[in-house]
């Protein structure tokens, strides 16, 4: 069963903390990401991917590859990445067939989203701070493989955002 924490989550002032105290919300980081999520996008064969964090009201995407909108900030409430970080691999096959993204403006936007799938940005506590996801205009059929990658990616992500969280702090 789908967990769908909200702001009032138990842990979420420790989550928020471990948020701050790496400073990732601002301006610095994202060149250094770009290079992740083109990966993400190139191992799922498809044009998009991004990489995001949550804060208390907004998803903020740090970097992002073949999105049409220029806009990286955007409400938590209701939003996908609000649900994914808490998962370990969270796919949602056709976003337009699911009615828990009823009305969200990003999903439903003119890029025709279909299918999602991500994987949670850890710090070295557990904490969530956000997700590593790619997403398919259309149809897609996911494959076996894909799944089997997405655990490397967390991996990957995961050494990844951790030295260069490192190297911030």
């Amino acid at each position: 069963m789908l967990k769908v924490p909200s702001p009032s989550y138990p842990l979420e002032e420790q989550r928020l903390t471990a948020l701050y105290s790496y400073d990732v919300l601002g301006e610095g980081l994202k060149n250094e990401l770009d290079n992740l999520v083109k990966l993400a996008a190139q191992i799922a064969s498809t044009k998009k991917a991004y990489i995001s964090f949550v804060d208390k009201e907004h998803i903020v995407f740090k970097a992002a590859y073949g999105l049409i909108t220029q806009a990286r900030i955007f409400s938590r409430a209701g939003s996908i990445c609000q649900r994914a970080m808490f998962e370990d691999i969270y796919v949602v096959p056709d976003i337009r067939l699911s009615n828990d993204f009823v009305g969200n403006a990003l999903l439903h936007s003119h890029e025709n989203i279909a299918f999602y799938a991500s994987v949670p940005l850890k710090d070295l506590d557990g904490y969530p701070l956000g997700c590593l996801a790619v997403k398919v205009c259309g149809v897609f059929a996911i494959e076996m493989i894909l799944l089997e990658l997405l655990p490397t990616l967390k991996m990957a992500s995961k050494v990844d955002l951790n030295n260069l969280l490192k190297t911030l702090g």
